[in-house]
């Protein structure tokens, strides 16, 4: 990879970080669950760790590219990462709208976690078919 390459796969490792520390935010900030019901407070942790989940699979996917090596032989990373890309793209719509019972900041935040997670990941998909 000549410098340039690895100059946009730094870019894209640093703005596929952004949904991933958006959801830690969430879940330091979730005791204003508390004041919903148990039923709301429930659907909404479980919105929060489906969004921490699909925001998971980019990083990671950007990592492998710019660390593995670039061999033939190594045919199980397009597919483990689309796979794993497929799965976060999943849990990034479900969580978008588990987060719908949520209330205040964690739901508009949890939202866009979930909605930046899965924009990232079709864009990295599209790129991906190439």
């Amino acid at each position: 990879m000549s410098w340039r390459e690895r100059a946009y796969v730094f870019g894209a490792i640093c703005l596929s970080v952004l949904p991933l520390v958006l959801v830690l935010l969430l879940l330091l900030w979730r005791k204003d669950l508390a004041l919903l019901s148990k039923w709301r407070r429930r659907i909404s942790l479980t919105g929060i760790v489906l969004a921490f989940y699909a925001s998971l699979p980019l990083p990671v996917f950007y990592v492998g590219l710019a660390v593995l090596p670039v061999n033939p032989r190594n045919s199980w990373f397009p597919v483990a990462a689309t796979n794993g890309l497929l799965a976060g793209i999943l849990a990034g719509l479900i969580a978008a709208a588990m987060l719908c019972f949520a209330r205040g900041k964690i739901r508009w935040l949890g939202i866009l976690s979930a909605t930046l997670s899965v924009v990232f990941i079709y864009v990295a998909l599209m790129a991906l078919s190439f």
